[in-house]
């Protein structure tokens, strides 16, 4: 999981936090100052090799806990982004072998003429659970011969014999 610097503020408050579990509509900011749920915060999102993102924000879930176990932070939905963001979460999409397979979907019209995608047959992929997290991976099952890495740890693994 890839983890950001953010400068987050409201109400003329400014703080640094880092961002994880991020995608177009949303993000978790690891911080010891969470805004209140409701809160609308301005985000500049410091992306790989020096660009900036700015958003704007909707606290959608503030955590404070003393708890080690827990990550102190909020959950923040995106309500407005720009097209650098949007650019860099499609190529982290783009990365992963499972979003891969969503994109290789063919498109039909339907009875409108509107373009709408075929779904594909569950009888094509497999099922592979990750030794490491424990999460279920569906891989296409033409690609199962390929290094496979699961798509919430990263961890590579091999295809079932």
């Amino acid at each position: 999981m890839r983890r950001l610097e953010v400068e987050f503020s409201a109400n003329d408050r400014h703080y640094r936090g880092i961002s994880s579990n991020f995608s177009l509509g949303g993000m978790f900011v690891r911080t010891n100052h969470a805004f209140a749920t409701g809160t609308l915060i301005d985000i500049t999102v410091h992306l790989p090799g020096g660009g900036t993102a700015a958003l704007k924000g909707r606290v959608k879930m503030a955590l404070k806990t003393p708890a080690v176990s827990l990550r102190n932070g909020m959950g923040v939905e995106i309500v407005e982004s720009d097209p650098v963001f949007v650019d860099f979460i499609k190529s982290l999409s783009n990365d992963s072998p499972l979003t891969k397979e969503k994109d290789s979907e063919t498109v039909s019209p339907n009875e409108d003429g509107q373009a709408r995608p075929t779904v594909p047959d569950s009888r094509d992929f497999s099922i592979i659970i990750c030794s490491f997290c424990g999460i279920r991976n569906r891989v296409r099952r033409s690609g199962i011969l390929k290094a496979l890495r699961c798509g919430k740890c990263g961890a590579s693994f091999t295809p079932p014999a």
